[in-house]
This record gives C-alpha cells, structure tokens and sequence, in this order.
C-alpha cells in the first residue's frame, strides 16, 4: 500500500465520495455511481435489517493514503463528517510510513480528524519479515513523536507463515509501550497461520486485500473461536452497487468485523 505524494493530491485524481449516512446491503443503493469516487467505504445500518440485526456491527477501515491539501482536504473534509456518523478507523500514509521529519498538514488535519471522532493509525510495514526490529521500532517512535493523536499502528507486510509470530508479538508489545492500550492492526492481505491470533500479536488482522475471490473466502472453522472484530477485509476493483452489497452482505456472514471496498479501477492505486 503506497500513499498519494503531495503531488497528486494538488493535480486533483478523485477522491473517495462517502455517503452522508451508512446504508444496509438491502437497501435500494450505495452511492451508485462509481464514476464519482475512487473509494467507497460502506458500513451497514444497524436499524433492524434481518441480515445485519443478527451479526455483528461493521466498522470502517479506511486507507486514507490521499494527501490533506487540495483535492485531498476535501476528501478528509468527508472522511471527517462520516466519522460523526459512523465508526471509523482511517490508515495515515505520509510517506510510506511517518517520514523523516514532521508534516506541517498532516499536524493539521490528524486533531481535527480525532475531534470528529476519527480514530487515526499510523501505517508501518514491516517488509514481510525483511526489516530489521530497531528499523520497525523507530517508525514507531516517529509516529508518536510527529503524530501525538494516533491511537494505533498498521503493520502492513505481515508474512502468514508461523515464523514470524514472535517478531510482530515484539511489534505490537513496543507499540503498546509508545501508546497505552494502541490498537494494533495486522495486514498479512490473506489467511495466515492460526498462532498470530492464538498470540494475539494484533487486535485485527486483515486476512483479504484484493481485487478478486472475496465470495470465494472462507475461514478455515478454528477461527470461528476468534470475535469478528479480530478480522478485517480489503477487497477493491467493485465497480458497482450491486457488487458493492453483495460484498457487505458477504463479510458479514464470513464475520468479518472492518471492511473497506474500493471502486478504483483496475491499472489504478486502490489506496490513493
């Protein structure tokens, strides 16, 4: 997941267009038309919809990888009034990571972003096992450093194989000591080996970031023992509402507990 330069956020490419209140999968339509955004989270209503009365609540999980300046501050303008409605967790990209230094409009727009409700995540990969601890440790550093109002991380590159259990169990134990009680979200973009959970090396773990075989997901049955608040989906490239509803409906069933769908479409950045 690479974030937007400054750059293209002053050429103007599309932003995400949330809808001013979260609709049901059953309802008539979600934001319909895919030619006016790139993004398009969507969360089901909890207002008594068969479907959604009996499964657990749906949170936003939003890769807000779109710089806060021009086109790009309108998109956060938005964000920000959906987070009033709406629980939300929004991904913070400045630079592949915090950066080297502090920036001036993300300093910005990170308060107010969290005054609205907002609650903000600074991304970190960890290189699918390839960086080194210390490396992992002072991005972390740097997020609380330039970034006070973050309350969790994003470890992107997570491997799925059991071998590195121990390191993102170090990962989440130094965020933890950087920011009380952080919650710590995990992206190995696929299943990955049952002990991550079992370690609890992350609150979520997001175990689907793709364009395509979201209907075709299925848990193997030992992690139905986790909440389905341990679980999170990403799937992009869902071109219309129809689609779009079908995803919902699918998560829910599959329990997966944050979820965002993108309409960006394909040769494009999903995430910018």
């Amino acid at each position: 997941m690479q974030p937007a330069s400054k750059e293209e956020a002053t050429t103007g490419p599309a932003q995400p267009q949330l809808p001013a209140r979260a609709k049901s999968p059953d309802q008539e339509s979600v934001n319909a038309d895919p030619s006016k955004s790139e993004h398009i989270p969507i969360t089901p209503d909890q207002s008594g919809q068969t479907l959604v009365a009996a499964t657990p609540e749906l949170q936003l999980l939003v890769p807000a990888y779109f710089y806060p300046a021009g086109p790009g501050l309108q998109a956060w303008q938005r964000l920000m009034e959906a987070a009033s409605k709406m629980k939300m967790v929004a991904i913070v990209n400045p630079s592949s990571g915090p950066g080297d230094q502090r920036n001036a409009d993300y300093s910005s727009i990170l308060p107010a972003a969290r005054d609205n409700g907002m609650r903000v995540f600074g991304y970190v990969s960890t290189g699918y096992g390839k960086r080194r601890l210390p490396e992992v440790k002072l991005e972390i550093a740097r997020w609380v450093e330039f970034y006070p109002q973050i309350s969790g991380f994003f470890f992107d590159q997570q491997l799925i194989e059991a071998r590195d259990v121990t390191f993102a169990a170090e990962i989440r134990d130094y965020a933890r000591q950087k920011i009380k009680n952080a919650l710590v979200i995990n992206n190995p973009g696929a299943m990955c080996d049952e002990s991550y959970f079992a370690r609890g090396v992350s609150d979520v773990t997001c175990i689907f970031a793709s364009f395509e075989g979201f209907n075709q997901l299925s848990p193997p049955a030992q992690f139905r023992q986790y909440n389905p608040s341990r679980f999170a989906a990403l799937p992009y490239q869902i071109i219309d509402a129809k689609a779009m509803r079908e995803v919902v409906s699918d998560a829910i069933i599959k329990r997966v507990g944050y979820l965002n769908i993108s309409d960006a479409p394909k040769g494009s950045n999903p995430w910018a």
